[in-house]
């Protein structure tokens, strides 16, 4: 299994290698392309495709969370390419640092699973403004040696028989989508209801004081989990592959029980890209092809969105999550779409709050 960094940037080991990236300034390659992505993108099983054709891969410049390339690329950074989530976008748009995309120039646009197609931030006023690449969930995920069958639900959170032994994502929109599935609400433009926002608010504040710690670096978690210290987590699906690829018993806990949260990424075309936009269309379709989609299915755990990828890949890794049924799984899960800047900054600075014991 591919070493990965994953999504969003909260390895807390990478962080001298990610600030030393940002840092310099990107090295310009010979084909003329830069992207500015997350760490452990570069990999080449995600651009076959590209590289087949012009022998040399993109030049690479990383940023360790959304906010940090959010802010380099307002600071004057330049690249043809990056890959911000959803929870973002508004903001590229709104700085004027991202253009549209001619999904003309997408050989598998129409191949896109369509609830990915239809997001706040994929299309706004009309307009496409992001390809969607990568997509997974924040979820349930438990020790099945450890907790049974009954307390697989999202009440374990605030249990007190699991007082001490549970996990949840320090990651704002991932904590925020927890108490929205917990709480019955059915997407985030629900929080812009004062009484909802308290409600979830004072939730969030339950769940801290049941809590062993949050979590911001996936590896930690994984260590915790498999030493039974934590048996149960808000996480991430890396956690469940990790787990089970070392022997760990643990399982993501999908369906009516426990719902899940879907993050959503993908690539944008940056305002004045220093190099050809024709290079860069093509990079985009090497990416949303479906052998992209299988690599990142079996090796990370994340979803493509591609929708022909999940017939390629690996059964057993589709339906680890509930992906079998991807209409079903789509349908019934909280995307952190829709959550607009001023929103935003609310949720964070409230999460802040609540870590802090207010």
């Amino acid at each position: 299994m591919a070493k990965r960094i994953g999504r969003r940037g909260m390895l807390a080991g990478a962080a001298a290698l990610l600030a030393a990236s940002i840092m310099a300034p990107a090295l310009q390659a010979a084909d003329g392309l830069t992207v500015f992505d997350w760490a452990g993108y570069d990999d080449p099983n995600f651009h076959q495709a590209y590289t087949a054709r012009y022998s040399t891969p993109p030049s690479f410049t990383f940023f360790a969370d959304d906010d940090e390339g959010f802010q380099k690329a307002r600071a004057g950074f330049k690249a043809d390419l990056a890959h911000p989530c959803l929870t973002t976008a508004a903001k590229w748009r709104e700085a004027g640092l991202i253009q549209p995309i001619d999904t003309a120039r997408i050989a598998a646009w129409n191949d896109i699973i369509p609830a990915l197609k239809e997001l706040p931030g994929v299309v706004q006023d009309g307009k496409v403004w992001m390809v969607p690449f990568d997509w997974g969930n924040a979820l349930l995920i438990v020790r099945t040696d450890q907790v049974p069958e009954a307390d697989r639900t999202l009440d374990i959170f605030t249990n007190p028989r699991y007082k001490g032994r549970i996990a949840v994502s320090g990651s704002v929109d991932d904590a925020y989508a927890l108490a929205m599935l917990a709480l019955g609400m059915q997407k985030f433009e629900d929080l812009n209801d004062p009484a909802k926002f308290q409600q979830a608010s004072d939730y969030l504040a339950k769940v801290r004081d049941n809590q062993k710690f949050y979590w911001t670096d996936p590896t930690q978690l994984d260590q915790s989990i498999a030493s039974g210290e934590i048996v149960a987590a808000w996480a991430w699906n890396q956690s469940v592959t990790a787990g089970q690829g070392n022997g760990v018993p643990v399982e993501a806990v999908t369906g009516p029980k426990a719902g899940a949260s879907t993050w959503v990424c993908g690539y944008v075309d940056m305002v004045d890209g220093p190099g050809s936009k024709d290079l860069a269309y093509d990079y985009l379709n090497a990416l949303l092809d479906p052998s992209a989609g299988k690599y990142i299915l079996e090796a990370w755990g994340y979803g493509h969105s591609n929708g022909k990828s999940f017939a390629v890949a690996d059964k057993a890794a589709v339906a680890r999550f509930g992906y079998d049924d991807l209409e079903r799984f789509m349908t019934n899960s909280l995307f952190q779409a829709g959550i607009g800047v001023e929103l935003q900054q609310k949720l964070a600075d409230q999460f802040e709050k609540i870590k802090s014991g207010f």
